[in-house]
């Protein structure tokens, strides 16, 4: 079991870690700008009867939103879809006191949102007996609670060249909650080979992206990847799993609200 400060820890395209988050909004709460916004991402591993414990430090009344965002397995690396237990506690300095929890699959919108005072909070994650073994969970939290923010402007057309066993992302902001779709248009050099697609998370401290969808898809619409996700910011990659043997160019389309 692990205890930690609220800092983000990213992962790459590598086993995740994890975290968790609260309920209950507060509707008069005014909506931040996106400036005003902080989101985390954790990621890293969960065993099978395992558990993982953060610390969260609110230095004003906020609304807290946590979701489990993704689950990774390695070799391939792949996202799987297993419930698992996320608690939002108050914290004495010593033990985690659970107020409220949901055991939950992964997605992109808010499983747990909660209007707390200022103080110092516990977040867990945790596997209610549902994991056959470790996966790499990414949770996501943001405080005050994403409502409404000045988007990227969509659709979103995003090209580059991609090097063999490479990954590419591009990031982007979510406007307010909707449906993010992503098409994996064209692969220049392979335009009949299959290739990873990905979906993540972004941190406001940080260009990294974490991701928690992933499908293996071969070039060509209609979109590939569709995922309904909460305000905030996400990011989109193709990972080349060995079909290239040069750089090659390719093209996808982010369409979100």
């Amino acid at each position: 079991m692990r205890l930690t400060s609220f800092a983000t820890v990213v992962l790459a395209l590598t086993l995740p870690l994890c975290l968790a988050g609260c309920g209950n909004t507060d509707p008069t709460a005014p909506t931040p700008p996106l400036t005003a916004v902080t989101i985390a991402v954790y990621a890293g591993p969960i065993d099978p009867g395992g558990s993982t414990k953060y610390i969260v430090t609110l230095d004003a009344d906020s609304t807290l939103q946590v979701n489990l965002a993704g689950e990774q397995l390695a070799d391939p690396i792949r996202t799987v879809s297993v419930p698992l237990k996320i608690d939002i506690s108050n914290w004495d300095g010593t033990a985690c006191t659970p107020m409220e929890s949901v055991v939950t699959e992964p997605r992109l919108t808010a499983q747990l949102q909660r209007y707390l005072t200022q103080g110092t909070y516990c977040v867990q994650l945790s596997d209610p007996g549902t994991l056959m073994q470790t996966v790499g969970a990414v949770l996501k939290i943001a405080y005050p609670a994403p409502k409404l923010f000045t988007g990227t402007a969509a659709p979103v057309t995003f090209s580059s060249v991609l090097p063999p066993r490479g990954t590419v992302s591009k990031s982007f902001v979510v406007s307010t909650e909707g449906t993010i779709d992503v098409t994996l248009d064209s692969v220049a050099s392979s335009p009949d080979a299959t290739f990873a697609l990905g979906l993540g998370v972004v941190p406001t401290d940080s260009s990294n992206c974490t991701l928690t969808t992933i499908v293996r898809t071969r070039p060509g619409g209609p979109a590939q990847l569709s995922a309904l996700a909460n305000a905030g910011s996400y990011c989109a990659a193709v990972i080349d799993d060995g079909a290239l043997t040069s750089p090659s160019s390719f093209s996808i389309t982010i369409a979100h609200p």
